[in-house]
């Protein structure tokens, strides 16, 4: 699903829309990246689209965050366009570790989950 428009109610209280058309900054990405450190969502426009047949998870480990966002770069450059990204560092991923084996690289300065979906052919 992608979000086009969003209503947030910002620290002060005051009310704002963030739109995926709107000039300047992508501000609905920073806002919806923040996850409801920067303000509250109190409505969301979003178009639907049919739920991908394939759907394959890649995890990169990176000496560096620098690498891990170089990389990320490039793969977008590419025109790939994944469904998620999930950056995580080395605070992270000891965090999760306690609560739950995720068998993450516990010697890595960031690691890199990618979703991509659509059809197999495609993947």
């Amino acid at each position: 699903n992608h979000i086009l428009a969003a209503e947030v109610v910002l620290p002060d209280g005051s009310t704002v829309t963030f739109a995926v058309d709107d000039d300047g900054p992508d501000l609905l990405g920073v806002l919806i990246g923040s996850e409801g450190t920067l303000g509250i969502v109190t409505e969301v426009t979003v178009a639907l689209r049919p739920i991908a047949p394939v759907t394959h998870s890649l995890m990169g480990a990176f000496a560096s965050a620098r690498e891990a966002a170089d990389t990320i770069s490039a793969i977008i450059a590419t025109g790939v366009v994944p469904s998620a990204v999930e950056w995580l560092d080395r605070d992270g991923i000891a965090g999760l570790q306690q609560f739950y084996d995720t068998g993450y690289p516990l010697d890595a300065d960031s690691i890199v989950l990618i979703d991509v979906d659509g059809t197999a052919e495609e993947v």
